[in-house]
């Protein structure tokens, strides 16, 4: 190659060949030649240097805008790369008869160059010339996937066959360079070869196609609450950018850019009557006008990272070669967002005044017993509201009732991890105040109404899922804000999760062995040996309903 500062060495002594692109300021597109040798790799950026003449000298190739032109060149030049070892990497050196028909060829196309003629072949060509070195074959795939246009009496496909002696010259001389390298025995470790990615049509590059390829590998994968969470978070880069925008557009400029309109757009933005239904640049400009509150840094930095887990599935989907959105974040000041746990004697208040309930309608019973499940199973908000008739079981072996909490996204379940999977003894004082009682009365309701919308009838019979609060909504709301706020125990810290703290603390300060505290709860385990050699299950009941008998209340 004449110009060796096409050849760039990385860190990891890795080689890439960078060609200039004039027309756009002197840009330039980067690919790996996948090879730490630099004779290869001057050998391999020599025909890529013709084929990058060739096509950037195409008169379609010249209107194209910068990153057309970028992907189109990423895409071809990984195809060049893949051919000109495919089949020597498979087969073995070429023939020595192949050889010298190359050697011919490249003869008549140098011949060509200097006499400025088009044609190459002349009497050389015949069924034994190779289907790859015919130069309508091998014009082809660049007219159709390039756009070029086909008429070979145009002026682009002239201009596109008298460039392409160069291209054949350089290719030729890389091919029989690397055919001979070949011939001779290595004792060094083969370079990982590349793998060209077909060109992908600027359709295929369309965020939205992208965004929408993206999500249809989470559908029913994911509770409905999270799959909405990620659709939204990553649309917003649709409403920044337009439906037109193609994914390889989204540098870090932009990335930036969205980042500082985050920080800008308004909190609850889909609720507010100012900004509902609005396009996002009116939302942001009411927020401005109107001194709104904006997204706060934690749900700025909750976007960027939904944001950064499509760009990386795209960068390994090799739609896009960087992830702009990598460590985007904003910093945040740190908050005590942790619950405090409620006293043992705040514990009694709150079930002498939840008794009251117990034997009111079917609001109140569920109410009730949505408290004391809180009370004394420590399960979050969700989880037991998501029980249903059935996850209530009794043990044949030991005879112990129990609760399974699982993750069952086709019931509308969701627990937070997949620790959360668990089974949780039932208290005897939940069974001497008649939980059993109501589970059967639960049933009959269940019986005369299977289905709560689209899912089963809860054992909180009177609940109903809501995308987002799920099933844990009504009795979360009356808690929170209006029964503890009437016994006076309501602090920004005090909250229906607060039983769970208090459920946890009374455990440990009654000498419950740590690790079954966190099965029950939900929690991680600790250690390799907790985490990866201990399966608690139905044969620990016995431990576990020990354990949660010693509950202080």
């Amino acid at each position: 190659m004449q110009n060796p500062s096409y050849l760039i060495r990385s860190r990891h002594a890795i080689f890439y060949f960078r060609y200039p692109l004039a027309q756009y300021d002197n840009k330039r597109v980067s690919i790996s030649l996948d090879t730490r040798c630099p004779k290869e790799a001057l050998r391999l950026s020599k025909a890529l240097e013709y084929h990058a003449f060739m096509i950037l000298n195409d008169p379609k190739t010249k209107s194209m805008d910068y990153r057309e032109v970028k992907e189109m060149l990423r895409a071809h030049f990984a195809e060049v790369l893949e051919r000109m070892k495919r089949s020597i990497d498979k087969d073995g050196p070429l023939s020595e008869a192949r050889v010298k028909m190359y050697q011919d060829l490249q003869a008549l196309a140098e011949e060509a160059i200097q006499e400025q003629r088009d044609e190459l072949y002349g009497d050389l060509v015949s069924d034994e010339m190779p289907e790859e070195l015919s130069l309508d074959h091998a014009l082809a795939p660049i007219i159709e996937r390039y756009g070029v246009n086909p008429d070979k009496e145009c002026k682009e496909y002239i201009a596109l066959r008298k460039e392409y002696r160069h291209a054949l010259n350089g290719y030729i001389s890389a091919l029989l360079s690397y055919n001979m390298n070949n011939s001779f025995y290595s004792f060094e470790n083969k370079e990982k070869k590349s793998t060209g990615k077909p060109y992908v049509t600027r359709a295929e590059l369309k965020l939205s196609h992208v965004l929408e390829t993206y999500l249809k590998e989470y559908e029913g994968k994911i509770g409905a609450r999270g799959y909405n969470e990620k659709k939204d978070c990553c649309s917003y880069l649709l409403e920044v950018f337009g439906d037109d925008v193609l994914i390889t557009d989204i540098e870090n400029d932009e990335a930036r850019k969205v980042r500082r309109l985050l920080q800008e757009t308004p909190a609850n933005r889909r609720k507010l009557p100012e900004t509902r239904g609005k396009p996002l640049s009116v939302q942001i400009e009411t927020l401005k006008a109107h001194g709104l509150e904006p997204l706060s840094g934690s749900s700025v930095n909750k976007y960027l990272r939904y944001m950064s887990s499509l760009f990386l599935w795209a960068k390994k989907n090799k739609y896009v070669s960087e992830n702009p959105f990598e460590k985007m974040g904003v910093r945040v000041k740190k908050k005590d967002g942790r619950r405090d746990a409620f006293s043992k004697d705040e514990v009694k208040t709150i079930m002498q005044a939840v008794s009251e309930l117990k034997d009111g309608n079917g609001k109140e019973k569920t109410r009730y017993w949505g408290a004391m499940l809180a009370i004394y199973t420590g399960a979050r908000l969700n989880e037991f509201c998501a029980l249903t008739v059935d996850d209530v079981k009794q043990d044949k072996t030991s005879g112990i009732w129990y609760l399974e909490i699982s993750d069952v996204v086709e019931e509308g379940k969701q627990v937070k991890s997949e620790a959360a999977n668990r089974i949780i003894p039932i208290h005897s004082d939940l069974i001497r105040l008649g939980f059993l009682e109501y589970v059967q009365h639960a049933k009959g309701v269940v019986a005369k109404k299977p289905k709560s919308g689209e899912y089963k009838t809860r054992l909180l019979y009177d609940l109903t899922y809501r995308d987002g609060s799920q099933w844990g909504r009504k009795i979360g709301r009356w808690f929170n804000e209006r029964f503890l706020p009437e016994l006076g125990l309501k602090t920004d810290k005090k909250t229906l999760h607060s039983l769970r703290h208090s459920f946890i603390t009374s455990l440990s300060a009654a000498g419950v062995q740590g690790g079954y505290i966190k099965s029950m709860v939900g929690h991680e385990q600790g250690t390799v040996t907790e985490k990866n050699y201990t399966h608690y299950g139905v044969d620990h009941l016995p431990v576990f309903k020990e354990a949660i008998e010693k509950l202080g209340y």
